[in-house]
């Protein structure tokens, strides 16, 4: 496997790996995302530069997105004042998935925010994804106190909400 970031020219292939994630995830009974999220903010990661793939030769295994963002102050972070990374859209594969590549998208983010001079990778997971909580519980994460409400109008009037994890890199 070899990461890389994306590029305007993996969009064709994303839309696909997403897709078929966003199946999974309903099969599973977990309806977060969908034909337009996170798919239509892809465009936008990629110039920004802060898209990653995770490739098996010429095949997306996963993907994710890193970002520095202001803390909301609603979650009660271990060190709030630390430099953050959040991860966001982490996807595999269905075909890839069950084999630890979830696990390496988490390593390498944690690497590449050492590199950026971050203490702390943290993320939010929705409140009735689940498998999600377990799995970065697993991967040693810890949630922190209290609750991020996400707005999302067309997707979420009422609003989604979300659990801050968060661990040292």
């Amino acid at each position: 496997m070899t990461l890389r970031k994306a590029q305007q020219n993996d969009l064709p292939q994303l839309r696909r790996v997403y897709k078929d994630i966003v199946e999974s995830m309903k099969a599973n009974g977990v309806y977060l995302w969908n034909d337009f999220y996170p798919y239509e903010a892809f465009p936008g990661d990629i110039e920004a530069e802060r898209l990653w793939l995770l490739c098996d030769g010429d095949v997306i295994a996963a993907a994710f997105a890193l970002e520095q963002l202001p803390d909301s102050g609603d979650v009660k972070w271990q060190s709030p004042h630390a430099p953050a990374m959040t991860l966001m859209k982490l996807g595999v594969s269905p075909a890839y998935q069950h084999g630890g590549i979830g696990r390496e998208c988490i390593e390498h983010s944690r690497e590449i925010a050492r590199q950026s001079g971050c203490e702390y990778l943290r993320l939010f997971v929705v409140d009735i994804n689940t498998p999600a909580e377990q799995f970065y519980i697993k991967c040693g994460f810890t949630r922190g106190e209290g609750k991020h409400i996400e707005l999302i109008p067309d997707l979420c009037p009422q609003g989604l909400i979300e659990f801050g994890y968060e661990m040292r890199v």
